[in-house]
């Protein structure tokens, strides 16, 4: 046990050093300050309860496996630099500082333990140029790794709290299989270039990846997730993302080339789908219309044309939001409720019916002719009514229906003002049938 104060400053260890089993008592400074481990180094086991310094240490291969920095410890690794370096189920309790060091071969932290103390276990700016394993790792307190370059990095089936990775750079393999994040996650301008994988994670906090590129290939399929934000997010190919996208940002990001397929989202009362964004009020209509268009795009080009056309509809709707009151009148008459922007084929068939129960009441009275009967002619007093009407207005549904799909034969013919509104109902009814096939035909189709 290490009772009194410890100076190693630029001592330079070049055989094997052991400190396996040690004890730091919490009245100690122990200080390698600048010193040079060029053998293998042991700290196995250590218990280190007082301040203990490895500001800018150069250790060759070091083992810390099963040490204990407890809570009264304050640990320093700022600017160190290590080789082959194991702190596999070491349990952090103090305060510890890994800020500027340098990982230069293989690194393991796993299944250590970072306590939960007041300040944040600080691993900024820190550089593993080498395989990296945090796994089963956890992180009972705010982590940063803020400004950190990894080049394959391994967190699979960890814990965070807290967890900070901005502005850091995955130049390899990065996988968080089934992490658990308890917190928020921030990956803010982060760079993610090669294969990267969020499997079967829980995120129960905000996960942001606002501005941060995914050059690689990146499977982002949680378990759970809560907020999203991928706005100005840069996406290469082979994105993959199934999740609940009900609480998501897209703003400024290319999401048309992501693979969204089985994503879940809200759908609002016709059936279309509401972005968060959109929901929040957080953008003007043409913004809003852009991230529709491009959600659009993604499902069509992975296939999915009915989620395609739920965005489509919604785009459409924001577009004609941005009319004037004329043009929007026309365009809801129009465009919207006659056919559902083509994605509704049976509004089509909804407003033919009502067209000809609208002409033949018309035709009621305005008057029609039927062959071997007399002239069918109503006028809008109430004691023309009698039980005989119903059969007559029969006639004149039957009137409507020939003069709407132009198949009459010769039995019904329409008399004086009826005349006009039977050649105005027939060219409606040409248009309505041609729209009515090429809309259930491109549903069809796709």
């Amino acid at each position: 046990m290490f009772s009194v104060n410890i100076d190693f400053n630029e001592v330079r260890f070049s055989e094997e050093t052991n400190f396996a089993e040690a004890e730091f008592s919490k009245d100690t400074i122990v200080s390698f300050f600048k010193s040079e481990f060029t053998g293998e180094t042991y700290f196995s086991g250590a218990k280190f309860l007082g301040k203990i310094s490895f500001y800018s240490t150069n250790i060759s291969d070091s083992m810390f496996n099963d040490a204990e920095f407890l809570d009264s410890s304050n640990a320093d690794f700022r600017k160190a630099i290590f080789g082959d370096t194991y702190f596999q189920r070491v349990k952090f309790l103090g305060k510890i500082d890994f800020s500027d060091a340098k990982f230069l071969r293989y690194t393991n932290f796993s299944k250590a333990i970072f306590f939960e103390f007041p300040e944040k276990a600080n691993f900024e700016n820190v550089e593993f140029s080498e395989d990296l394993y945090f796994e089963e790792v956890k992180f009972l307190r705010e982590i940063s790794f803020k400004k950190n370059k990894f080049k394959n990095s391994y967190f699979n089936k960890v814990e965070f709290k807290d967890v900070f990775f901005d502005d850091a750079i995955f130049f390899g393999e990065t996988q968080f299989k089934e992490v658990k994040f308890w917190g928020g996650a921030s990956f803010r301008q982060t760079d993610f270039m090669s294969k990267t994988s969020f499997h079967q994670s829980e995120f129960s906090g905000p996960l942001r990846f606002s501005f941060a590129t995914f050059t690689g290939k990146i499977d982002l399929i949680p378990n759970k997730s809560n907020e999203i934000y991928l706005d100005n997010v840069f996406f290469g190919e082979y994105v993959k993302i199934k999740a609940n996208l009900s609480l998501c940002y897209f703003q400024g990001s290319n999401i048309e080339i992501i693979d969204l397929t089985n994503s879940e989202w809200d759908l609002a009362d016709n059936n279309s789908i509401i972005i968060w964004e959109d929901y929040k009020k957080v953008l003007d209509w043409r913004e809003l219309e852009g991230i529709y268009r491009r959600l659009k795009q993604s499902y069509q080009r992975h296939g999915d044309y009915s989620t395609s056309g739920k965005f489509y509809y919604r785009e459409m709707d924001l577009h004609g939001e941005q009319l004037k009151f004329l043009y929007k009148l026309l365009w809801n008459i129009g465009y919207k409720y006659t056919c559902g922007y083509g994605e509704k084929p049976f509004n089509v068939l909804f407003v033919s019916i009502f067209m000809i129960f609208m002409f033949s009441i018309i035709y009621f009275y305005s008057g029609i002719l039927v062959l071997g009967k007399d002239i069918i002619n109503y006028n809008l007093s109430l004691n023309s009514f009698n039980l005989s009407w119903i059969g007559n207005y029969v006639w004149c549904l039957y009137m409507s229906i020939a003069a709407f799909t132009t198949m009459g034969f010769g039995d019904v013919q329409p008399i004086g003002l009826s005349r006009p509104f039977a050649y105005i109902e027939a060219g409606i009814g040409i248009f309505m049938t041609a729209l009515f096939i090429f809309v259930f035909t491109r549903k069809m189709l796709r």
